[in-house]
């Protein structure tokens, strides 16, 4: 079972009838957000499912949704080394990454812990994670650095 919030038309009213006081529609909902959805869980527990449950039966119900990683540095070509810090606005959520191209889990990547030298072309590929929250989407960073003149963009 799912629950969304819902805006109510000036000419419509909510519903006024009254529901046991643990009926989850006497909650008030997190914000919402894209490809996430929000419910009660297989686990019983109020919360988050990445990604969305939509005509299927729910999972595990997340207390809550990392917030995608950010790099300091935009795809691009670089004449010199670059150091990309990653960050996240997640408390206690850890940061882990890749350079081989494969995505980085709560289990596998190196956990970031300072910002990372880049010398040459580079896939730089990060997500973060936080016990008992839905991870974050993974994203990748591919910069370009030293390349012959020949190739450099005008």
């Amino acid at each position: 079972m799912e629950i969304f919030s819902r805006s109510w038309p000036a000419t419509e009213q909510p519903f006024s009838g009254s529901f046991p006081p643990d009926n989850p529609a006497t909650r008030t909902f997190p914000k919402q957000r894209a490809n996430v959805s929000y419910g009660i869980g297989s686990n019983g527990s109020l919360g988050f499912f990445r990604p969305s449950t939509p005509n299927t039966a729910n999972g595990p119900a997340f207390a809550g949704v990392v917030v995608d990683t950010r790099f300091s540095h935009d795809h691009g070509f670089y004449d010199t080394n670059i150091l990309v810090a990653i960050t996240t606005e997640t408390p206690g959520a850890t940061i882990r990454f890749t350079t081989d191209g494969n995505p980085p889990s709560a289990n596998s990547g190196v956990i970031y812990s300072a910002p990372i030298v880049i010398s040459k072309t580079t896939i730089l590929r990060a997500a973060a994670f936080r016990e008992g929250w839905a991870p974050c989407r993974r994203w990748t960073l591919i910069p370009t650095c030293s390349l012959p003149m020949w190739l450099r963009p005008p």
